[in-house]
């Protein structure tokens, strides 16, 4: 099962006072960061610096204007007292003459670090709880070589490092945080100006709350959290982490299954309810040490007719994620009807105004394609018709109308004649049906036209091989 740290802090000012404390007890700081539900266990914690670069700070839920945690571990190049408001000082400073710090240098090739305040510790994460990439710890960094210094050869910095790696970079996950890579004029949109002192602390300038992401790995992991200065040893800056943030948390088990749904149009389907869809995909994911607050799919059609691999990612009520592939089938269940064929032209026709072209067709109601064969057509007659069909040479029918109105007319007996059949085969995907088209032939005379003979009116001819484009049946006199 996949884990991953959580530790959380936010960094902010306004009108009421934010407070520290010095404490210099590595243990007692590492021990504030740890979340009391989450797992974790930490040794050897170290804190390396001057007298009063590390502390506790209060009062932070009390500051409007920005968004601060109540309370948490504050580390400074300077004194962690001065972060105090209001800004009434444009360069508070503190020079401790210390050294700087390898991992901080790294960062900013071309500058040294100075005064560098670290504190580190290593931590293991309970049974089960393994790496995953996702949430680390938020935070803020504020200083006071803002604004005066942006681009210059002053560039405070500080580094979280998970197992020797940088995790305090900005969104793109690639530039670390500093006063030249976080400013007024590059990257503005997480950055705050508090030159005017328009926040109640003291640094002049500050970034927005900050995201870290990092893969602890199983076993024993190293959290190293450093600030110093750089360039030289004066203007401090300072980092507020969140206490009770830091979290070993189980990530959630995405659990997929594949399914079959129906072709609803243009031969594809396209899902009515996304709701649905991803109930139907999602095969009983869960959280161990939480619960699941989204599920989401990479694609949410519309699907072609068959395979299609999507991806289902669930997230946890601590940020962490997992995912899982599904396979959608999408098929064409669609049974062959005679209510889908068209035979091509009317059903009851009455010489000698008969049409003389049929073209049957076929259309699915979904979309997908259906292939439609034509049999040869037929002659047959209704039973007790007083008429006379001679069946000739090439399998073409002589009707022949008989002048009986009582049986033969429209008025009196409903004018069914002769019919003209065909079988029609229609075929898909999922095998062939036939579909039968009739035409009736009625008898054109109506009650009273009798006298008359009508034998040999018309001649319809029924070719032998069908073509649907050419004539069903041929009129002439």
């Amino acid at each position: 099962m996949l884990s991953y740290i959580i530790f959380s802090s936010v960094f902010a000012a306004a009108s009421a006072a934010i407070g520290a404390t010095v404490n210099s007890n590595a243990a007692a700081l590492a021990a504030n960061l740890l979340s009391t539900s989450g797992g974790a266990t930490v040794s050897n914690a170290q804190l390396i610096g001057a007298p009063g670069c590390a502390g506790l700070f209060t009062g932070g839920s009390s500051v409007s204007g920005l968004t601060l945690p109540e309370s948490g571990v504050i580390l400074s190049s300077g004194r962690v007292v001065d972060i105090a408001g209001p800004n009434n000082a444009p360069n508070t400073q503190t020079n401790f003459n210390r050294p700087g710090d390898a991992n901080l240098n790294s960062l900013i090739p071309g500058f040294s670090t100075l005064d560098a305040c670290v504190l580190q510790f290593d931590f293991q994460c309970g049974a089960g709880q393994v790496a995953t990439l996702d949430l680390a710890f938020e935070y803020v960094f504020g200083s006071e070589e803002y604004l005066e210094y942006v681009g210059r050869a002053f560039n405070d910095v500080f580094g979280f490092f998970l197992n020797g790696v940088n995790i305090a970079l900005l969104p793109d996950n690639v530039t670390p945080v500093s006063i030249n890579s976080v400013n007024q004029n590059i990257n503005s949109v997480y950055f705050n100006n508090n030159s005017g002192g328009a926040f109640n602390i003291e640094a002049d300038g500050l970034t927005t709350k900050l995201t870290a992401q990092g893969i602890p790995k199983s076993g024993t992991n190293t959290i190293k959290l450093a600030v110093a200065d750089a360039g030289d040893g004066i203007l401090d800056s300072w980092v507020l982490l969140e206490g009770g943030s830091f979290n070993c948390n189980a990530a959630p088990v995405a659990q997929c299954q594949n399914i079959e749904v129906s072709a609803i149009s243009h031969c594809e389907h396209n899902p009515p309810d996304q709701s649905a869809l991803i109930a139907a995909i999602d095969n009983q994911s869960y959280d161990t040490d939480g619960s699941i607050v989204s599920s989401v799919l990479d694609n949410y059609g519309p699907y072609p007719l068959g395979e299609t691999t999507v991806v289902l990612t669930v997230t946890d009520n601590s940020g962490a994620v997992s995912s899982c592939q599904a396979t959608i089938t999408v098929v064409d269940d669609e049974s062959i009807s005679s209510a889908n064929l068209d035979c091509g032209g009317p059903g009851v026709i009455s010489p000698p105004n008969a049409p003389l072209d049929y073209f049957p067709s076929y259309t699915k109601t979904n979309g997908c394609s259906a292939a439609l064969t034509v049999g040869n057509p037929s002659c047959s007659f209704c039973n007790g018709a007083a008429k006379t069909v001679d069946k000739l040479t090439g399998g073409s029918c002589q009707v022949g109308f008989e002048d009986h109105p009582a049986k033969f007319s429209v008025a009196d007996s409903g004018g069914v004649g002769d019919h003209i059949a065909w079988t029609n085969t229609v075929c898909d995907g999922n095998g062939c049906a036939e579909l039968t088209c009739t035409v009736c032939v009625t008898n054109p005379r109506k009650k009273g036209e009798g006298g008359r003979r009508l034998r040999d009116l018309q001649k319809f001819t029924c070719p032998s091989t069908w073509n649907p484009k050419v004539d069903i049946f041929k009129c002439g006199h």
